[in-house]
């Protein structure tokens, strides 16, 4: 059994009650990392890693894992562009 721990990794996010998420997966099943399962306005999930500052090894959203050793991960997180308003003028382009 492989055991994969998602922590939040930073004081920005939140699944509630900011308790890690811990899956289980049985030897040989597929196992795809998860994606936004924590959240805080304005910043979004940009990866997980094995270590909270981000100096550890670097795993994508959604990233199959092809390991068997249980994985402790952190979110790494940055801003949202959701709600980006992009202003066009001449030949720039202004974020608002």
């Amino acid at each position: 059994m492989t055991t994969i721990t998602y922590n939040a990794g930073s004081t920005y996010a939140s699944n509630e009650d900011n308790t890690p998420i811990i899956m289980e997966y049985h030897s040989g099943e597929e196992i795809i990392l998860m994606g936004q399962v924590f959240s805080s306005a304005g910043y979004e999930i940009k990866e997980w890693n094995t270590s909270e500052d981000g100096t550890g090894t670097t795993y994508q959203l959604f990233e199959e894992y092809e390991g068997t050793d249980d994985l402790t991960l952190y979110a790494i997180w940055q801003l949202s562009n959701a709600g980006q308003v992009k202003i066009k003028n001449g030949s720039e382009e202004l974020d608002i």
